[in-house]
This record gives structure tokens, C-alpha cells and sequence, in this order.
């Protein structure tokens, strides 16, 4: 969905809104950016998408809990805010979160579309 400029102003103010609710939070991952865009959902509806930047983990992952708290604060914050301000959509808001402080070496190559002879090979 292409917004028109009044409302990619508006995700610039969204997006500062829900990290600054979340730094004050007492949550244990705090994200470090926060990027918000639209998709479209399995139901064929508009929905915002969350992107959460966090600090990079100790170990191989974060808490399943701390990460499911964040994620859980950083909607409720969002859809408060965009209905309060009338940017609700009708689709369900979701976070992902991710980290922008990987070693290169645990970065994956990013996976393009299978060729039809890899489709074929894997069957």
C-alpha cells in the first residue's frame, strides 16, 4: 500500500511514540528502533507491521518471554495510538523482532525465490 506523505509522517511520529513508551517501560528488551509498515495479511486485509530493533542477545537468542512481552507492549502501544489519532487498519498488527548488531558471520544470505529445476530437484 503506497501512503500518501501525510501518512508516512505520520509512521515517523508512530514509530518515536512506541519506543519512547517502551524506553519508559519496565520491560526487560527495550528496542533500540522501531520501524513501522503496512502488509497485506492472510485475510486480504491491510495491517500495520511492527519492526523491533533490539539489542543484540546474550547467547544465541532472547528470552521467549521478555521477547513475547516486548512484542506484547510495543502493539498495544501502536494500536492505542493509531486508533487515537484514527490510523487504525483493519487487519491485525503484528511485531517481528530483530537485531541490527549480528556478527557477519550469523547473518544468512538472503533467500530469493527457487528456480523451477531447484523446485523439481527437491521433490
Amino acid at each position: 500500500m503506497s501512503l500518501p506523505p501525510a501518512d508516512q509522517q505520520w509512521i515517523v511520529v508512530a514509530a518515536d511514540e512506541v519506543q519512547e513508551q517502551l524506553a519508559r517501560s519496565p520491560l526487560e528488551l527495550k528496542p533500540k528502533r522501531v520501524e513501522v509498515f503496512t502488509e497485506t495479511d492472510a485475510f486480504d486485509e491491510e495491517a500495520w507491521r511492527l519492526r523491533l530493533y533490539l539489542p543484540r542477545p546474550v547467547g544465541r537468542t532472547w528470552g521467549s518471554r521478555a521477547s513475547f512481552d516486548t512484542r506484547r507492549a510495543a502493539v498495544d502501544a501502536f494500536d492505542m495510538f493509531a486508533a487515537r489519532t484514527q490510523h487504525a487498519l483493519p487487519g491485525r498488527t503484528l511485531a517481528l523482532v530483530t537485531t541490527d548488531e549480528a556478527p557477519e558471520a550469523d547473518i544468512a544470505e538472503p533467500e530469493g525465490p527457487a528456480s523451477s529445476e531447484e523446485r523439481e530437484h527437491a521433490e
